[in-house]
Parts: structure tokens; C-alpha cells; sequence
């Protein structure tokens, strides 16, 4: 069994110094798709296709309206 040290090792207290880093420019990020390339639109609407055994429900919803179709949704789904 290994004898334990009854001596205290000596506590440096020093404040945290501030060490400035140097670092490079930042490198503008390029978009991975060339400019020519068309923009996809943003969906006007939402569109669900509910499943339930061999009924199917198909739901369209405007997306100006997103969260009211969220709580619909919620209450379908319970």
C-alpha cells in the first residue's frame, strides 16, 4: 500500500491574463450554387395527404395561415 504525502503543495493565486490571438482575415463564404442558377420558390401553401386505413385526405393550406393549420393539425392528430 502505497504511503499518502502528508505535504501541501504550494498554491500560485494569479489573476487570468489576457493573451491577444492574431488571427487571419476572414474568408467570404461563396454559395454553392452558381448565380445563374434559378432560385427555388417559396411554397404559397401547405400540403398534407392524411392516411387512415382506406380513407385518404388530401389538406391544402395557405402558408399565411401556417400556425392556425399547426393547431388543426394538433387536434387531427389526437
Amino acid at each position: 500500500m502505497a504511503a499518502l504525502s502528508t505535504e501541501a503543495s504550494p498554491v500560485i493565486n494569479t489573476a487570468p491574463v489576457f493573451i491577444p490571438v492574431e488571427l487571419p482575415p476572414p474568408v467570404q463564404a461563396q454559395s454553392a450554387a452558381p448565380a445563374s442558377a434559378p432560385q427555388a420558390e417559396a411554397p404559397q401553401e401547405i400540403h398534407i395527404e392524411l392516411r387512415r386505413g382506406a380513407v385518404t385526405v388530401n389538406v391544402r393550406w395557405p402558408m399565411q395561415a401556417a400556425a392556425q393549420f399547426a393547431a388543426w393539425l394538433r387536434e387531427i392528430l389526437r
